[in-house]
């Protein structure tokens, strides 16, 4: 009897490592096949219009209008990722042309190792808060010019705040909010074991990043780590996981 259970132990591993291995075939080869469309599906130009669309969009949704604190990616145009700047703009302009109860602290990404760690500072001014770093994306200073002290860090909000709004980056979304991120597990890490746990993650895209999770070759295969957003915003095409705050 004992044998047979030592033996039954061994099969569930090996199954649950066939089947990790397999998604993470699946996700190499969808990651591929959405970069390649990715660099032929708009010029630059095109996507910053698409760009502004969507964050019209996200600044339109109660979830953002309400959110206090927020995270958000600086874009990498590279990447082909929605560029953010329109909406980091707005919300930054709280803090200076609105009255205290409607303000907006804004968090910005930086890498903190290789070991999926990413912290999230606060930035007031997009132009001068930023400098370049790691792969050439535009991340937060450590120090606040403005004080010569370390920025304020998401990890330092008081017990009684709370991170109200995550807007995330991905290469592909599908109609269920699964998102397929670059690999890094950046995002995924942060989300389910951060304080973007309880926020509201919604997910930005251009339509070329939105998969058909029907179809074999497009479907997003979801690991146990994989967090699925609460929203999918593009260009043409909204995508709910459940009802968010009255949207």
């Amino acid at each position: 009897m004992r044998s047979s259970s030592f033996s039954d132990d061994a099969n569930a591993v090996t199954s649950n490592n066939n089947d990790n291995n397999d998604n993470e075939e699946k996700k190499r080869s969808l990651r591929a096949k959405i970069k390649s469309r990715l660099k032929t599906h708009a010029s630059r130009e095109e996507e910053l219009r698409d760009s502004e669309v969507i964050c019209e969009k996200i600044m339109g949704m109660r979830a953002y209008r309400e959110a206090k604190t927020m995270c958000v990616y600086i874009a990498h145009p590279k990447l082909h990722e929605v560029d953010c700047s329109t909406l980091i703009r707005e919300a930054l302009s709280s803090t200076s042309e609105r009255r205290k109860e409607e303000e907006k602290k804004v968090y910005v990404p930086i890498v903190d190792d290789r070991n999926s760690n990413v912290r999230f500072l606060r930035i007031r001014d997009l132009e001068k808060d930023l400098e370049k770093r790691t792969m050439g994306i535009m991340e937060p200073t450590e120090t606040d010019w403005r004080t010569n002290e370390r920025r304020e860090d998401l990890a330092d909000l008081k017990d009684d705040e709370r991170l109200d709004l995550v807007i995330t980056p991905g290469l592909a979304f599908d109609e269920t909010c699964k998102r397929l991120g670059r690999g890094g597990g950046y995002y995924d890490k942060f989300l389910r074991e951060g304080k973007g746990r309880e926020a509201v993650k919604i997910g930005l895209a251009y339509d070329a990043q939105i998969v058909d999770g029907e179809a074999e070759d497009e479907a997003i295969p979801l690991d146990p780590w994989d967090v699925v957003l609460d929203v999918v915003v593009s260009k043409s095409r909204d995508f709910y996981r459940e009802k968010v705050d009255g949207e």
